[in-house]
């Protein structure tokens, strides 16, 4: 029973007392790296009462790490990547999100180590490492005594950190110590979830300069490659975080945490909604300093036509939570909000294979035909110039037809293109409805509870049926 659930339900759920607020916790969250998939349990209620089951929640992330993974491995799967990318001169982020307690920080730590080493052993650029905190409204330096930065609009849309100082790292012991600095800088204090947890969100900037190139460190001359790693804090509750009126600095810090955090949900969910319905909807990303930071880690993911992959920014989310029961409905949130992800990359994944079809220009169109049965069609290729993969797809074919013969072919040859075309159209399409995950619904399984009183639960049975 979580303590939300009696504030919601009330006297009307059965044993709301000392002894029902002093049970155990136990784990209700299991990660099965094998599978892929995490397993969330919870008490499953009817009419608010007990029912003796426990419902499980389903949830299928790109990849899952167990209690029992290493550093390492989180980093090879999940962030190694992105290092290549920066080394090829992209931009990358790493973002930590998930409850507070919930092992970010920890995480983090081992990923900049490991990060920063790898770009060092490429050898052919010099490493810059910057590293600051937002806390509150204030944007503060964590390598030069903290140091209050402002962020600004550089007239192109991209914010920059005015008065941030970058700090050349040529060595590994160099690397750590300027980590070691940063993150004993950040502020932190004790609650109720976490005896040292974070009042900030910290970013860590790693950027690749060109060995040789003009510039002092602090600017951007002969920059390349970067990589952003972000942990962020802790969402909290009033009652899990311990954090009540007696304390109100605690107070204040988790308002202004959770405030931060909402904003970036709330961008998230609407930049999700932008990439899968092609929705035009507005992007709040000032609404705070957090998201106006990360903005250009969410948006332009898809690149221009003929511009290099490098140019496309990549983005990492490594969602952390915790398997105790008393944690989850925030384990729910954190994994829903992956789950929305996921979509949103796999339906980037489906645009990139085949959904472009529908947004071909006349002259992408123009191409098609040329190469289609080793040119067979290319003198007919050019009566296709001003349509479009859009209208083709829902043009009729004796339309089709005409088009042809005004270019100099046969009403056979109208149809035979008009068809191949729809033929790519419908098993694509097909191909896209096949590859959409099913929903899964969650399912009821009977628990093993031991010391359960199971008269209890026949008279709760009876109280249910007596009021239908």
């Amino acid at each position: 029973m979580l303590p939300d659930e009696r504030e919601r339900v009330g006297k009307d759920i059965p044993g709301n007392n000392d002894k029902s607020f002093a049970q155990v916790d136990y784990d209700a969250t299991v990660a099965d790296s094998v599978a892929g998939k995490v397993h969330v349990l919870s008490e499953a209620r009817k009419l608010g009462k007990p029912t003796g089951k426990m419902a499980t929640q389903v949830f299928t992330p790109h990849q899952v790490f167990g209690p029992n993974e290493t550093d390492d491995a989180v980093y090879n799967a999940s962030v190694s990547p992105l290092v290549a990318h920066a080394l090829a001169g992209g931009a990358s982020t790493v973002i930590a999100y998930g409850a507070t307690g919930a092992g970010k920080t920890h995480s983090m730590t081992a990923v900049q180590r490991l990060a920063a080493a790898a770009l060092l052993a490429g050898g052919q650029h010099a490493l810059r490492l910057s590293f600051f905190e937002l806390r509150g409204e204030g944007c503060y330096d964590l390598l030069h005594e903290q140091k209050e930065l402002q962020l600004r609009d550089d007239g192109t849309g991209d914010i920059v950190v005015c008065g941030l100082q970058q700090v050349e790292v040529g060595t590994q012991a160099a690397v750590e110590a300027a980590l070691a600095q940063g993150n004993a800088a950040r502020a932190t204090a004790p609650t109720g979830a976490n005896t040292c947890s974070s009042r900030s969100h910290a970013i860590c900037q790693l950027q690749l300069v060109r060995i040789g190139a003009e510039g002092e460190a602090g600017t951007e001359a002969g920059a390349e490659g970067s990589l952003r790693l972000v942990d962020l804090a802790g969402s909290e509750r009033k009652d899990t975080g311990n954090v009540t009126a007696d304390n109100p600095e605690r107070f204040e810090e988790m308002k202004a945490i959770n405030s931060s955090l909402g904003s970036l949900k709330e961008c998230i969910r609407l930049q999700l909604l932008r990439d899968t319905a092609g929705d035009d909807t507005h992007v709040p990303y000032r609404r705070c300093k957090l998201t106006t930071l990360l903005k250009s880690s969410f948006v332009n993911h898809a690149a221009l036509p003929g511009a290099p992959s490098e140019s496309v920014p990549r983005l990492c989310f490594l969602s952390h939570v915790a398997p105790l029961r008393s944690q989850g409905l925030q384990t729910v949130n954190t994994l829903s909000y992956t789950a929305q992800m996921v979509e949103s990359s796999r339906a980037d994944k489906e645009k990139a294979a085949f959904n472009e079809v529908e947004k071909w220009t006349g002259a992408r169109v123009v191409a098609w035909a040329t190469a289609l049965e080793d040119g067979k069609y290319a003198h007919l290729a050019h009566c296709f110039a001003r349509s479009s993969g859009k209208q083709l797809s829902c043009e009729w074919e004796l339309d089709v037809c005409k088009w042809v013969t005004a270019a100099g072919g046969t009403e056979e040859e109208g149809q035979e293109l008009y068809q191949a075309f729809q033929k790519m159209y419908k098993e694509a399409k097909k191909a896209q409805k096949s590859a959409r995950p099913k929903q899964v619904q969650p399912r009821i399984v009977q628990p093993c509870v031991v010391g359960a009183d199971r008269s209890e639960e026949r008279r709760v049975g009876k109280e249910c049926r007596s009021r239908w």
